[in-house]
């Protein structure tokens, strides 16, 4: 897969970089500049740029899917997702919600 979005320069973003973590700016610096979406290397897509990120956080299709369906993933059938606290609160932050409540 591709490591940035629209041919920009290859660079696999990953928080946990040596280099990143000694001095971020520069790499930063350098998602921005060189485009708004990353791969990152822990699988999932990284938003560099307000627009980009403001995309991504209204556009249904970087939606997270049902919330309670993902989480029943790695347990079995019969767990109560919505009877544990921590899943109820979390089920409640915006970015959880797919679609977003109103």
């Amino acid at each position: 897969m591709s490591n940035a979005v629209a041919g920009a320069p290859a660079y696999r973003f990953n928080p946990a970089d040596p280099e990143l973590v000694r001095d971020p700016y520069p790499i930063y610096r350098r998602l921005q500049d060189d485009a708004g979406l990353h791969w990152a290397a822990g699988n999932y897509w990284a938003a560099s740029r307000y627009g980009d990120v403001r995309e991504v956080l209204s556009n249904p299709t970087f939606g997270q899917g049902e919330f309670v369906r993902n989480i029943q993933l790695f347990y079995p059938k019969d767990f109560d997702v919505m009877a544990q606290p921590a899943f109820r609160w979390l089920s409640d932050v915006f970015l959880m919600q797919d679609p977003p409540r109103t």
